[in-house]
């Protein structure tokens, strides 16, 4: 299945969660994503667990805790 993040097409397995989405994205994103330096959102700015499952053409986006001004990183 087909997975966008911060509009990167990612392919990956169906049964696939946000963790190993952002693992094939990102090895640098994913550290920072279980340290707490940056969350992850969808399309509609809703925080996404890394736990929780993707679908077919999901939108992702990894927001950095940093920012105030709701810049994507």
């Amino acid at each position: 299945m087909t997975v966008l993040i911060n509009d990167n097409v990612i392919e990956i397995f169906a049964g696939a969660r946000v963790q190993d989405v952002i693992l094939k994205y990102s090895h640098e994103k994913y550290r920072s994503a279980l340290c707490g330096e940056i969350i992850i959102i969808d399309k509609n700015d809703n925080h996404v667990d890394l736990d929780g499952e993707v679908s077919d053409g999901q939108r992702l986006y990894t927001l950095s805790q940093d920012k105030k001004t709701g810049d994507l990183s």
